[in-house]
Parts: structure tokens; sequence; C-alpha cells
């Protein structure tokens, strides 16, 4: 299964407006490229990033790697990235696995599900 990055909706949150996109399947260094790609398009725009990880199912290194360098970028310019359903993704298991706390991502807020924003 390939990676999906697609745009969904626009969320306010906390007074910010957050571009949400979707990410799924099996990621792997494979999808690296088109994932870089993407992401660097939304904050070259200067947006705010809510990433919808409730369709992934697996990560590799790469992966991770490349969302801890998207919200270092995004920081650096003032933007804000959030994880939505991060708790239930593979993404705290991975962290676990690499002996990393899960919950200690750096600068990335996480929720559980988009029922605590407000879509506008």
């Amino acid at each position: 299964m390939s990676s999906a990055l697609s745009p969904t909706q626009s969320i306010k949150n906390e007074e910010q407006i957050l571009h949400s996109f979707e990410i799924s399947g099996d990621l792997r260094i494979r999808d690296s490229e088109k994932i870089i790609s993407d992401l660097s398009v939304l904050i070259s725009e200067n947006k705010n990033i809510l990433v919808d990880l409730s369709e992934l199912s697996s990560i590799d290194t790469s992966i991770f790697q490349i969302l801890v360098a998207m919200t270092r970028s995004a920081e650096k310019k003032g933007l804000v990235v959030q994880l939505d359903n991060y708790e239930d993704s593979p993404i705290p298991c991975f962290m676990s696995d690499i002996g990393l706390d899960s919950k200690d991502i750096g600068g990335i807020w996480y929720t559980s599900s988009k029922k605590k924003l407000n879509i506008v």
C-alpha cells in the first residue's frame, strides 16, 4: 500500500488555521520523496499543519525523520504542526521500539480526535 498525503479541510484551533492532511497506509522510504515535497509546499506557503494519522498503518525510520524535520522547519518559521489521532497511530509504538519516549515528540502537538477541534 502506498502513501497518501491529501488535503481534507481547514480547521481553526486556538485562533490558528490548521491545514488538515491525511497520511495513510504503510509508509516506507519509497514514499519519502512525495511526502517531503508535499509538506515542503505547505511550510513554504507558511501554513500551519494538522496531520491526520487515523489511516496510517505503519512507518519506518525515514518517515519518522521526515515528521521530525518538518516540525523543526515549521517551528523555525513560527508555524504549528499538530498530529491528530497520534496515540492510536503506529508512531508511539515505533518510538518506543527505537528507545524514545513516545510522549516527547518535541514541539509537536497531538490530539486523540478531531472532535476537540472547531472546523472552519
